[in-house]
């Protein structure tokens, strides 16, 4: 679905901890790899269909621009080790137009096809 398509319900993954009474108990909260890619689908979903979220821009001077429709992002937590803590991804949808065009400083550049293209980031909290 993109952006510009209205959700329904039934598109959401809805979360029931607005409905727990912690009282007379303490509260932790632990969210799972799961819940948070639920809450990126959940904010890609109903974002503008222009927005960062759907569409990357990226011109850097003498290096070159990245561009093209993005899949929801997604974080996959790294439970062998903790360094890093996990990783962020970002997909280029399969029918995205967009480019990874290099300037390699002279008249030319290099461009590739980035459809289908996962950039992971790795991050560390804390």
């Amino acid at each position: 679905m993109s952006g510009s398509e209205s959700g329904s319900d039934s598109d959401f993954v809805h979360s029931f901890v607005e409905l727990t009474d912690p009282t007379p108990y303490h509260q932790l909260i632990i969210q799972s790899q799961k819940m948070i890619n639920d809450a990126f689908f959940n904010m890609w979903t109903i974002a503008d269909a222009d927005s960062a979220l759907h569409k990357l821009n990226i011109n850097v001077d003498k290096v070159g621009t990245l561009e093209g429709d993005l899949d929801p992002p997604v974080i996959s937590l790294n439970v062998t080790s903790s360094d890093p803590q996990l990783y962020f991804l970002v997909t280029f949808t399969s029918d995205t137009t967009g480019q990874l065009t290099l300037d390699t400083s002279t008249t030319t550049t290099k461009s590739w096809d980035v459809k289908g293209w996962v950039f992971s980031f790795s991050v560390n909290i804390g």
